[in-house]
């Protein structure tokens, strides 16, 4: 009789053990959200692995709000909470994007509840689920936020320093964009003459529209002032840390797709003169092009360059252009052997 009683007790211990152990799935919120019911303008959102965006909707139309982590529930509890990390990237892209680091999401009851701050108007916005596709987000997903977009990398580097009415620096530089996903949007080029002491003695800086994701531009300039000749010229280039823009068929253009053909050098009155035509190769009208003339030594280093523009380039279309390096005028110019022409939107 004790022997039946401690087996019983045993199977339902181990019944009990097996209940605690097998409690259920996960809560799985991924998937489509939406207010409900909703007027014209109304929220939606859209979770999937590590992200969560939250859009704006009116009538056909969507914006951005929040674009953010996600950390899935790890229980099968009906209520669940996390705080979702601004990806800034995105949401500073977006004319209705949150300014907010993080936000709290709250799950209870079979919706999906956050605040919205003052002036929206504040309010608590509740989301249930939908059959309604909400995944094609403006930008490409990932885990929400990127920790290290990458710094601009400066490939080479060269100078020529001319003294004469006023002291002359031409230069020029290759600029790379690390990052595969991201694009600059606004890289500052800053380059800076220093005395042998080290002190400034001259800094220009020059915000360039944008590097697309993964490209190598190139870029080239001159500095003009009154002043002693420098020791050391330097270069920085910066890009700010909401500057960012995903890489997407609507984004920066590549250094590729503006291509230069049939160049030409001449003489004229004491100065270069360049000539040739550049091709808008893409889907898309581009209203101002930068002319970009890098100067090389025999050696292929850089010594200096010049700027020169183009306006309205049409999809397809080849322009021609002409671009006249007007320094020689005053100070002899730079020499150089060879030399390149790009195009950069601007």
């Amino acid at each position: 009789m004790k022997r039946t009683v401690i087996m019983l007790i045993a199977v339902v211990m181990l019944i009990g053990i097996v209940s605690c152990g097998s409690s259920g799935a996960p809560l799985d919120l991924t998937g489509n959200w939406e207010e409900s019911p909703h007027e014209d303008l109304y929220m939606s959102a859209h979770i999937e692995e590590g992200t969560i965006e939250v859009y704006w909707m009116d009538g056909g139309d969507k914006a951005l709000y929040w674009a953010g982590t996600y950390d899935p529930p790890t229980g099968s509890g009906k209520e669940y909470s996390w705080v979702s990390k601004n990806d800034k990237v995105k949401t500073s892209n977006s004319g209705m994007g949150s300014h907010e680091d993080t936000k709290e999401f709250k799950y209870s009851g079979d919706t999906i509840s956050f605040e919205l701050p003052q002036g929206i108007p504040a309010r608590t916005v509740s989301l249930k689920r939908t059959d309604t596709d909400y995944s094609e987000g403006f930008f490409p997903s990932g885990s929400g936020v990127l920790e290290d977009k990458g710094s601009p990398e400066i490939v080479d580097f060269g100078y020529t320093v001319i003294e004469g009415y006023h002291t002359l620096i031409s230069y020029g530089a290759v600029i790379r964009n690390p990052s595969p996903d991201l694009a600059m949007t606004r890289p500052t080029v800053t380059v800076t003459a220093k005395a042998e002491k080290g002190y400034v003695i001259q800094e220009d800086s020059i915000a360039i529209s944008a590097i697309a994701a993964g490209d190598t531009i190139f870029f080239a300039k001159d500095i003009e002032y009154q002043g002693p000749v420098p020791a050391t010229v330097e270069i920085t280039v910066t890009n700010g840390e909401e500057d960012y823009l995903y890489q997407t068929d609507e984004g920066p253009i590549y250094l590729k797709d503006l291509a230069v053909k049939n160049s030409f050098m001449q003489m004229k009155d004491g100065m270069p003169l360049f000539t040739g035509d550049i091709t808008n190769n893409t889907g898309r009208y581009i209203s101002t092009v930068m002319l970009v003339v890098v100067y090389f030594d025999e050696s292929g280093g850089i010594v200096g360059g010049t700027l020169g523009s183009v306006y309205d380039l049409a999809p397809g279309a080849a322009v021609p252009f002409t671009v006249t390096d007007y320094k020689g005028d005053y100070y002899g110019g730079v020499e150089f052997s060879t030399f390149q022409i790009y195009g950069l939107e601007w």
